[in-house]
């Protein structure tokens, strides 16, 4: 049976992302919520906190063992030195578009792991 997951972006996540969660005998779940959480801006540490609740609130809902995606680096600095929570996985990109590229693409080389979520 697949465990569920969060993607925490707010882009959807590329075919090999997918895939390499897939062999990890996972699936994404509630990426409609996850995706919204993600945009919201993080001006304040009032807005870290809401973001970060919201987060394990979605987890929570929906059993998520993992969170993969994009982290902004309030949110970095928050999981990373923290332990016996929910596992954090960044994406680790590579082949970055040139600056002033009109659009930005990317090769996805794999996830690693950046802290936990508690």
């Amino acid at each position: 049976m697949m465990k569920n997951v969060l993607w925490f972006s707010r882009h959807a996540p590329t075919t090999d992302q997918v895939s390499e969660i897939s062999m990890a005998g996972q699936k994404i779940a509630a990426m409609d919520a996850t995706s919204a959480l993600a945009a919201t801006p993080i001006n304040h540490d009032d807005d870290l906190v809401l973001v970060l609740r919201g987060l394990l609130a979605i987890a929570a809902t929906v059993g998520a063992v993992s969170v993969y995606g994009v982290f902004a680096t309030p949110i970095m600095g928050e999981i990373a030195n923290t332990d016996k929570g929910i596992p954090c996985y960044a994406a680790w990109n590579v082949s970055r578009t040139p600056d002033g590229a009109s659009r930005p693409t990317f090769s996805h080389r794999v996830f690693v792991k950046i802290g936990e979520l508690k």
